[in-house]
């Protein structure tokens, strides 16, 4: 994936995953910011291991490996936001859950 490709996707997964938020009814601005912090961690990173591996191939993308990673961003922006924001952790992990399918959905149709 290119620079302006993992930019790109970058944007457009904090876009969708703030639009599900929002839907879901999160809208005080420290919660916003901390989707968009969260995901400015998370989703180069994800960039980031997919570049290097197309480099290296250390093993074939496929669906299940995509589907493996998705799970383990959503566990580290699950534990991200119940970090930062505290209280009942299962409404953390189901808008983390969320947001990572609405996005994971927006980024097979895509890319």
């Amino acid at each position: 994936m290119t620079l302006f490709g993992s930019l790109l996707a970058t944007f457009l997964t904090i876009v969708v995953e703030i639009f599900i938020a929002l839907c879901l009814n999160y809208r005080k601005k420290e919660i916003l910011a901390g989707v968009i912090l969260v995901n400015l961690i998370t989703h180069p990173a994800f960039c980031f291991f997919l570049y290097t591996n197309s480099l290296v191939g250390i093993f074939s993308l496929n669906n299940f490996w995509i589907i493996f990673l998705e799970i383990i961003i959503t566990l580290v922006e699950f534990g991200l936001l119940f970090f930062a924001f505290r209280g009942d952790w299962q409404k953390w992990f189901i808008l983390s859950f969320l947001m990572n399918l609405g996005s994971f959905l927006l980024g097979k149709l895509i890319f």
